[in-house]
């Protein structure tokens, strides 16, 4: 899962320099942060199974919500050019938290891990 995001990560970095476009099937802002908690919680647990194929997994995810790899990717292009991500991202820690409490705590710890390493500029942050 790593690798895939971090493909799928840099293919939108490149691109957010540009405008684009609302996408066709753009995905509302709230399943988006359902999917991206959803795809933490079983890139987390990765680490408990090594075996687990995060592949599969995030396909699996993705045709839960009914949505293609390219919505996804469409979708969060848009929502990272349109500066909406943060909102989104924010709003998957809170459904994360919402199902464990205790993962409060792991995300600050998360959070100011990454601010020490970038010295308090903005970064991707993985969860």
């Amino acid at each position: 899962m790593k690798k895939f995001s971090f493909i799928l990560f840099s293919a939108l970095a490149i691109t957010a320099c540009s405008q684009i476009e609302k996408p066709d099937h753009l995905i509302s802002k709230d399943e988006m942060a359902e999917i991206i908690m959803e795809s933490t919680l079983y890139d987390n647990s990765s680490y408990l199974n090594p075996s687990n194929n995060m592949e599969t997994t995030s396909k699996l995810i993705l045709e839960k919500h009914k949505v293609t790899g390219k919505q996804f990717a469409d979708s969060y292009k848009y929502y990272l050019v349109n500066k909406d991500i943060d909102k989104i991202l924010d709003k998957a820690k809170e459904k994360l938290v919402e199902l464990d409490p205790k993962a409060q705590e792991y995300i600050d710890k998360k959070d100011n891990k990454n601010k020490q390493e970038t010295n308090g500029s903005p970064a991707t942050v993985e969860y």
